[in-house]
């Protein structure tokens, strides 16, 4: 929703260093492009915002993990928290862990935090597991209501 929000506003806006160039380029009038611009932007915002409210509404997760390239993957695509919860216990099953430390950081997502710890605990009995709330950039990569989860294996 940042994104395509971002995107309408860089298409939309008459100062935008990308507006101003695509007219230059396209040898137009800079005024003509920005409102032949409008309807598109402004669609692709509307489909992008019922998107993601349709997304909320109907619970549906993403469960990722970083790649060796820095960037975040996706792994499994769940319906409700629950799911999200025993997908994320089986992805910590399937790397290894056996023993060791769990750091899980929440946004603002205290209670799914601690019933992921039970979980972990539960399956986990050898792994330390700490809980903590998401700061500065790792917010926005957990998103509202989200979590991050990193492990260490002894």
């Amino acid at each position: 929703a940042c994104l395509a929000g971002a995107v309408c506003g860089d298409h939309c806006s008459p100062i935008s260093d990308t507006t101003i160039m695509a007219s230059a380029g396209a040898q137009c009038d800079h005024v003509n492009h920005v409102s032949t611009q409008l309807p598109y932007a402004i669609s692709c915002a509307v489909i992008s915002g019922i998107t993601y409210l349709l997304a909320g509404v109907l619970g549906i997760r993403i469960v990722g993990k970083a790649s060796a390239q820095g960037t975040l993957e996706p792994v499994d695509k769940c319906r409700g928290e629950n799911r999200s919860l025993d997908a994320i216990l089986r992805h910590l099953r399937e790397m290894g862990l056996a023993t060791g430390k769990v750091r899980i950081a929440h946004c603002r997502n205290l209670p799914a935090a601690q019933r992921l710890k039970a979980l972990i605990s539960q399956h986990f009995p050898q792994v330390n597991v700490e809980i903590a709330a998401c700061l500065g950039l790792c917010s926005y990569y957990a998103e509202q209501g989200g979590m991050l989860v990193g492990f260490e294996k002894f």
